[in-house]
C-alpha cells in the first residue's frame, strides 16, 4: 500500500470477517471513506460500510439508517473530469507526483485515462479525456476550472510531497487551517486545476505548513503561469522520452 493513500477507516474486523469491512473512523481522517464490504453483524456500529446499491459497484456504501422518500440519494462525489491537450503530461502529474494510479478505462472512442487511488480497490476518482471532446472546436484546452476553485484529497505525508513538488519544478503553497490541525498544501495540474491537498497534521512529522509571504496559501490568488509551468521535468521524471510542448 501506498504511504501517500488516505488511511483505511475502521478498526481490526472480528476474526473470520470479510476483510473489505469498514469500522468506526479512526482518529486520523475521520472523513475518510468507509471500506466497501458486507453488512455488518447484529449490533455493530451503525457507522459501519456495507455494499454499494446495485446500480452502482462503484460508489461508497450507504452509511447508517436506510433513506426514507422518494429514494432520491446522492451517495458521494464519484469522480472529477479533467480535459487536457497533453494527456502524458497530466498522467505524469497524477501518477507520478499526486501518486494515483492509471487503471482500465472504456473504449469511449477517444484518448483519456482514469486513475484511481492506490490502495487496493480504490476508486478511480479523476477521468481525464484529451482529443475531440476535451478540444472542442478550439487546438487547445482552455486552463484552470472556471467557477470550481479547487477540488482536495486526503492526504499523508506532507514534507515528502513537498519534495515531489520541488524536485518536479512546481510551485505550491501552504496552509493551516485557522482552529484546527489541518495541514494543506495547494498545488496545479497542467491544465491549470487547483489541487489542495489536506493533511491531519497531528499524524505528521517535521515541521507545520509555512505561512510566511510568498508561500502561504490566499484564496482567489491564482499563482498557476502556463509559460513557466515545468512541463519538461514531468515528463522526464515520469519516463516519458519526448519534448513539451508549451
Amino acid at each position: 500500500m501506498s504511504p501517500h493513500a488516505p488511511p483505511l477507516r475502521g478498526s481490526l474486523p472480528p476474526e473470520g470477517a470479510d476483510p473489505a469491512w469498514g469500522g468506526p473512523a479512526p482518529d486520523l481522517f475521520p472523513h475518510a471513506p468507509p471500506l466497501r464490504g458486507s453488512l455488518p453483524p447484529e449490533g455493530a456500529d451503525p457507522a459501519w460500510g456495507g455494499p454499494a446499491p446495485g446500480p452502482y459497484p462503484h460508489a461508497p456504501p450507504l452509511r447508517g439508517s436506510p433513506p426514507s422518500g422518494d429514494g432520491a440519494l446522492t451517495l458521494g462525489l464519484f469522480h472529477l473530469a479533467i480535459k487536457t491537450d497533453d494527456l502524458d503530461l497530466t498522467r505524469a502529474f497524477w501518477c507520478g507526483v499526486i501518486g494515483l494510479r492509471e487503471v482500465a478505462r472504456p473504449d469511449f472512442g477517444y484518448p483519456g485515462a482514469w486513475l484511481a487511488c492506490p490502495q487496493p480497490g480504490g476508486q478511480a476518482i479523476v477521468h481525464v479525456y484529451a482529443g475531440g471532446p476535451a478540444l472542442g472546436d478550439r487546438d487547445r484546452v482552455p486552463p484552470g476550472t472556471a467557477a470550481i476553485d479547487h477540488i482536495s484529497l486526503a492526504c499523508l505525508g506532507y514534507h515528502a510531497y513537498r519534495s515531489r513538488f520541488a524536485a518536479a519544478g512546481l510551485d505550491w503553497r501552504e496552509f493551516l487551517v485557522p482552529g484546527t490541525t489541518l495541514w494543506q498544501l495547494f498545488v496545479y495540474d497542467p491544465s491549470g486545476v487547483q489541487l489542495e491537498l489536506t493533511f491531519e497534521g497531528a499524524a505528521e512529522t517535521g515541521a507545520p505548513p509555512d505561512m510566511s509571504e510568498g508561500r502561504v496559501y490566499r484564496a482567489g490568488s491564482s499563482f498557476f503561469h502556463p509559460p513557466t509551468y515545468p512541463r519538461q521535468p514531468l515528463l522526464s521524471l515520469h519516463g516519458v522520452n519526448r519534448h513539451a510542448t508549451s
